[in-house]
């Protein structure tokens, strides 16, 4: 449902809620936005039961108060405007993708805002490559708060960014957001360029970052060997298998391998779609702009930018599959030579089919059905009437959304994330914990004092020679004189506490919990669960606690054992620096005779 609602070019908008195979999206105009409109970048997002909540243009917002009801489109509140007067975003509606919207993993009312300016430059003054300028704020997070009485909008502070992150490159307006297989948390990939201080095509760097629950964070960067322009479309396959880039004035699609499950680009897989601008009918192929995947991500379809001077716009069709070696068919579907009618983005709407920018006019084109090959596909070049006029651009969305994202039943079990009571649930067992007569600490961190104390205060770990290792607890027993029989079934609890103030343990999770000496026949003896506990995220001074059933079913038993519990984690968040690490925790176990 976050892409039911769209809003773009002159106040123009669309709702998708009862679109599907046979009904088109409802006009739903008259939206604010500024005098001139949004001419390309925008976004906008709607909560699980399809209610806009706000949308921008990069560089202001437009808020959907609760007050408003009936959702009238006049009553959003432009919240860079006064009373509430927030700063104005750094993106920029002239940019080809100047923002995007991504759902908090942590939080189901708070919303990541990611923009993309549309400022061609460099971080060095042309004229002289020795003086630095200003930096461009070529992408850029702001977290927006929908769960108080008014919104709030506080800047993003990125974890892991190299200290050379903008040395030598410029802006690209492209950018994109994924949602991940746990059906929480996303990659975030934008564009940058390595070329000529003077020119606003060079080499195309792409860089990832993911949003957890954990916050923002930047994770690789893969440098391609193609020639990028700022202008053009970044889209990834419904899929989340590719990703394709159009380049602009080079005139070609570019499309990568993508791992959704990595966020790796491979950058060697590059398949070049371009169409022969030699050929007499496209003498006036301009740039390549709109591009879009198929709902089944067998085809891509793209644009160009037709110049309203003199240039012919044009939609082609890619197969992308079952192709030869180094061969590619391109088919063109629209040729558009009213000079008047300018082609712009394609975007596929959450009913399956693909929309079609069309600027100055009062409807949009369609592909009504983009997973046909060739003319089946159905291009209408005026589907859908709208009462604004659209401009070139169309909203950019998540292409991947989990039903009802952020879901609440979607299979994570982060402390924090999708699961919304996850605070509540963790507090009930560690008050259950509180019932169990024995608390015993790991053999590794017998000193530590008693678990859920918030004693960590003045514990840093910033000195040299400090352990890492989180502090473990073995929580057993209904009773002082419980003990572990050779028939039994024993619930304890297993608590990890984070020892100090100034670092957070990320992407945790316990891997394992065995008896060592190991007792391989489960039909004697069988923990409950043994393996791929998450912790997630490990907040300093704060505990997590997670439950357990020791279940023994055989009179030969009866011995000393250790409860062996492996753990790792993906890194250690400081105010500079990461690391990752794994350990053990041990505790003596005894099961004795009935």
């Amino acid at each position: 449902m976050i892409n039911n609602n769209w809003v773009f070019g002159k106040g123009a908008g669309l709702d998708f809620s009862n679109a599907d195979a046979t009904t088109l999206p409802v006009d739903q105009s008259n939206y604010p936005v500024p005098s001139e409109g949004i001419y390309e970048g925008c976004a906008a997002i709607s909560d699980a039961n399809g209610r806009l909540l706000f949308y921008t243009d990069g560089t202001n917002i437009w808020y959907n108060p609760p007050a408003n009801t009936n959702n009238a489109p006049n009553n959003f509140v432009d919240l860079m405007a006064p009373p509430t007067a927030f700063p104005k975003l750094k993106g920029d509606s002239s940019s080809t993708q100047s923002s995007i919207i991504v759902p908090d993993p942590a939080h189901d009312q708070r919303y990541y805002i990611f923009t993309t300016d549309g400022s061609t430059g460099t971080l060095r003054d042309a004229k002289d490559p020795n003086k630095p300028i200003n930096p461009i704020n070529f992408f850029e997070g702001h977290l927006m708060d929908l769960s108080g009485a008014a919104p709030t909008i506080a800047p993003v502070v990125f974890n892991n960014t190299p200290s050379n992150f903008n040395d030598g490159i410029s802006p690209v307006e492209k950018l994109v957001a994924v949602q991940q297989p746990n059906c929480r948390d996303y990659w975030v990939i934008t564009m940058v360029q390595k070329g000529p201080l003077d020119t606003r095509v060079g080499q195309g760097i792409f860089r990832v970052f993911s949003v957890t629950p954990c916050g923002v964070a930047f994770e690789q960067q893969y440098a391609t060997n193609q020639e990028i322009d700022d202008l053009g479309y970044l889209k990834a396959s419904p899929d989340a298998t590719r990703l394709a880039v159009a380049t602009g004035k080079q005139r070609s699609v570019l499309v990568y391998d993508f791992d959704l499950a990595t966020g790796a680009i491979d950058v060697t897989s590059t398949l070049t779609f371009k169409p022969d601008v030699k050929s007499a009918d496209l003498f006036k192929l301009e740039h390549i702009y709109g591009v879009a995947f198929s709902p089944d991500s067998q085809l891509l379809y793209f644009s160009n930018l037709s110049d309203t001077r003199s240039s012919n716009g044009y939609i082609f069709q890619v197969q992308l599959n079952g192709l030869a070696a180094g061969s590619s068919v391109l088919v063109p579907l629209l040729h558009r030579t009213n000079v008047n009618t300018v082609l712009g983005a394609l975007q596929l709407g959450p009913d399956g089919r693909i929309y079609i920018a069309r600027q100055n006019t009062k409807s949009l084109g369609a592909i009504m059905k983009p997973n046909a090959l060739g003319a089946a596909c159905d291009v209408q070049e005026t589907a859908v009437p709208l009462s604004k006029i659209s401009k070139v651009g169309l909203p950019n969305l998540l292409p991947n959304p989990c039903p009802d994202s952020p879901s609440k039943d979607c299979d994570c079990q982060s402390c924090t994330g999708c699961n919304e009571a996850a605070p509540a649930q963790n507090q009930e067992l560690i008050d259950r914990t509180q019932e169990k007569a024995n608390t015993i600490p790991a053999q590794e961190n017998q000193r530590a004092g008693a678990p859920f104390k918030n004693d960590c205060q003045g514990k840093t770990a910033v000195k040299k020679g400090v352990n890492f290792a989180p502090h473990f607890y073995f929580h057993w027993g209904d009773g002082p004189k419980d003990q572990i029989e050779v028939h039994d079934t024993e619930v304890f609890y297993l608590t990890a506490c984070n020892p100090f103030e100034d670092i957070r343990y990320e992407g945790m999770r316990i891997t394992s919990v065995t008896l060592i000496p190991d007792v391989a026949d489960l039909d004697r003896l069988h923990i409950v669960p043994d393996r791929f506990v998450h912790l997630d995220c490990l907040e300093p001074c704060s505990c997590q606690t997670r439950e357990f059933a020791l279940i023994t079913r055989s009179p030969d038993l009866a011995g000393t054992y250790t409860l062996e519990v492996a753990y790792c984690y993906e890194g250690l968040a400081l105010v500079a620096g990461t690391g990752s690490g794994s350990g053990m925790a041990t505790f003596p176990v005894e099961i004795v005779k009935d």
